[in-house]
């Protein structure tokens, strides 16, 4: 009996504890906007899809687009994908953005592992802090606002009180970023303005229908989501299984809206993995491989 109440007196003292961890988000001062007026007449719309930690797979994509002189009008990115076409649209290099991505490493936007932060998150209701991430973003990228960029950018994230997606593409761009990238259960949600956004992968994982609002002639969509399919151990696997087949059904969904699929293989990479150069390099290979197997498809569309 003792024991047994020790062990009730030590879960009741536990959630009283936790009960008063306060739930946070990060804050920015001024929230960007989606503008309308910002639509331009575009050809060819490059959609870039969630990735996570195979963030360099959109580099492959876009090293092969460039080798074969097929134009990008616009990106429009959801989760890793809006990275990549932030480093891009900021650029037009991409050279550069394969070295950035090739150099950046878990350290710098983590200060514990994924399996860590997701503990500390549901237990102490702590989601790992953006700042880090913020300042990374804030030493590569020299555009301040969308309309800074040498390419149009549309960042997709997921408003989590109205169960939707939302399209930034005006003022601060980096914010919008945070907020696309900000995995739930890792990194807290971001508050812009009035809404309240966690990753854009959640809600739209291959963002079609946002690019089809632009009206372009070619929609060139990248699913780089599909997730490694092991044998299942543990009720853990079968939880993440599950979430990542539904995942996977909606990606594949919004992808076959598009005109054309770019479906690299991601089959042996995990999407939390801390990638070493060697890894990073056979993934921006498989999207570069991915790419140029379609390239004849895209250019019969553009003719």
């Amino acid at each position: 009996m003792k024991k047994f109440l020790l062990k009730h007196s030590v879960t009741l003292l536990s959630l009283t504890f936790l009960s008063n961890c306060t739930f946070q988000h990060h804050e920015v001062a001024i929230a960007p906007i989606y503008s309308e007026s910002n639509q331009k007449e575009i050809r060819v719309a490059l959609v870039l899809s969630g990735a996570g930690a195979k963030a360099i797979v959109h580099a492959g994509v876009i090293s092969a687009l460039e080798k074969h002189n097929i134009p990008i009008d616009l990106i429009v990115g959801s989760s890793a994908g809006s990275l990549v076409g932030l480093f891009y649209a900021d650029s037009k290099d991409i050279d550069h953005v394969k070295s950035v991505l090739s150099e950046m490493s878990r350290k710098n936007v983590l200060d514990v592992p994924p399996s860590y932060a997701m503990v500390r998150s549901v237990v102490f209701n702590t989601g790992t802090k953006l700042e880090k991430f913020d300042n990374f973003l804030k030493a590569r990228v020299k555009s301040k606002n969308f309309e800074d960029l040498k390419l149009p950018l549309v960042v997709v994230g997921t408003d989590v009180n109205e169960g939707k997606s939302v399209m930034y593409n005006s003022g601060a761009v980096i914010p919008a970023v945070l907020a696309s990238v900000s995995i739930p259960g890792i990194f807290e949600p971001v508050r812009l303005g009035d809404r309240l956004l966690t990753d854009g992968a959640v809600s739209s994982p291959v963002p079609v229908l946002e690019a089809k609002r632009y009206n372009p002639k070619v929609i060139i969509a990248v699913n780089a989501t599909v997730p490694q399919f092991t044998e299942i151990k543990s009720h853990k696997d079968l939880m993440y299984r599950s979430y990542a087949i539904s995942y996977n059904n909606l990606a594949a969904l919004e992808a076959s809206l598009a005109d054309v699929q770019i479906t690299p293989d991601m089959a042996n990479f995990n999407w939390l993995k801390d990638f070493n150069k060697e890894d990073k390099e056979k993934i921006f290979n498989q999207g570069f491989i991915a790419t140029e197997k379609v390239i004849d498809q895209i250019k019969n569309k553009l003719s």
